[in-house]
């Protein structure tokens, strides 16, 4: 502060004690005023750096502006919860040349595919479905696609195993190759959909034949839906195709 402003400043000052000492009660009025304008003030900057801080917390976080997309109605959202775990680079369960394990294996993670659901659950998704003969209807979850598609793709990439009778110029070898060629876009817009933004990080191979080639590491810990208690779920409610109602059976 300028010697002349601080002269000026402290003059006021003088000339405020000089009221405030002759005519209290007056200056205390007129400092009201004041005294609460600063207040209310001190509250608004407040509030405002407490909006701020939180707005900056939730970009942060990823949470900007996503807040108003809701999840779409599934039977299954009150049973979804999530746990951290870890991506095994190959889980030899599901990998390598098909076996009759594999096929088993395959079988039990396909367990609970075609669902049985209410009517009332149907009128919240807003389609029509076909009846189980028993009661219910036929439905079933995104994830169980997802999963039927990777057996089919896993099949035509292993075709001399799974399609060794059929002929490559025939209408049946088309229709399956069609099928796989389905299934793989299929799963490249859903894992566009729900996407997998984990990091990974890069390294040069030090040992065996591939070595000095590029490979990436694994992923940490990920944030995934705890599956075994979503299948659970999905076995309970099981169904198959034989208790399907085709067009001419009563009820229908």
């Amino acid at each position: 502060m300028a010697s002349d402003e601080l002269e000026s400043f402290l003059e006021e000052h003088e000339q405020e004690k000089h009221v405030h000492d002759e005519h209290g009660s007056t200056s205390k009025r007129r400092r009201f005023p004041l005294t609460a304008t600063l207040v209310a003030t001190n509250i608004a900057l407040l509030i405002a750096c407490v909006f701020l801080a939180t707005r900056l917390s939730s970009i942060s976080n990823g949470d900007a502006s996503n807040s108003s997309i809701r999840d779409p109605y599934s039977p299954a959202n009150s049973i979804i919860e999530y746990e951290q775990r870890k991506m095994i680079f190959n889980d030899t369960r599901f990998t390598g040349y098909p076996s009759d394990k594999w096929e088993v294996f395959m079988h039990e993670l396909l367990e609970g595919t075609l669902l049985r659901v209410s009517d009332s659950e149907l009128q919240h998704q807003g389609f029509d479905s076909i009846p189980l003969e028993d009661g219910g209807y036929a439905a079933g979850l995104g994830v169980a696609h997802n999963l039927h598609c990777v057996k089919k793709i896993k099949m035509f990439l292993y075709r001399d195993y799974f399609y060794s009778d059929l002929d490559p110029e025939g209408a049946e070898f088309a229709h399956t190759q069609e099928h796989a060629d389905h299934c793989l876009d299929w799963i490249r817009q859903s894992m566009m959909c729900h996407v997998d933004y984990a990091m990974y990080t890069l390294q040069w191979e030090e040992d065996g034949p591939r070595k000095g080639k590029l490979k990436h590491n694994e992923p940490g810990l990920q944030k995934c839906v705890n599956f075994d208690k979503l299948h659970d779920w999905m076995k309970g409610r099981s169904a198959n195709s034989n208790m399907l109602q085709h067009p001419g059976d009563v009820g229908v």
